[in-house]
């Protein structure tokens, strides 16, 4: 891990691991224990401290269950391929669409039953 100097890239990363861990309801030492990352250079790195490596936000993203890529791009931009969402997204659709991203298709299969027979009437 490098000094941060503060970029774009930088900062959408930070500020993107927040929002998948806090949207997940993981606290720093949680995933710090999934990832095997420390738990002091994940808050560095959430505070703009300190700029990780490729495979310590790999690791990371494993940590999360997500894929690497949905930490280094923007929150409007991961979801680009769900049709008919005002831009832009609502925190909750985000939120929404974060928990989904990286699983398999036998898990979306599941939760799109789910929500066909909840908004059954």
């Amino acid at each position: 891990m490098v000094s941060a100097t503060t970029t774009p890239a930088f900062r959408r990363v930070a500020v993107r691991l927040r929002q998948l861990r806090q949207a997940r309801g993981v606290t720093l030492e949680t995933l710090a224990e999934r990832s095997e990352v420390p738990l002091d250079t994940i808050g560095r790195i959430e505070r703009m401290v300190s700029c990780p490596s490729l495979r310590t936000l790999e690791r990371i993203a494993g940590g999360l269950g997500v894929d690497v890529a949905l930490l280094v791009t923007e929150s409007g931009r991961t979801h680009a391929h769900v049709a008919d969402l005002s831009e832009p997204e609502s925190p909750e659709v985000t939120r929404i669409l974060d928990l989904l991203a990286g699983r398999d298709s036998a898990e979306l299969a599941r939760v799109r039953r789910m929500l066909a027979a909840y908004f059954e009437e």
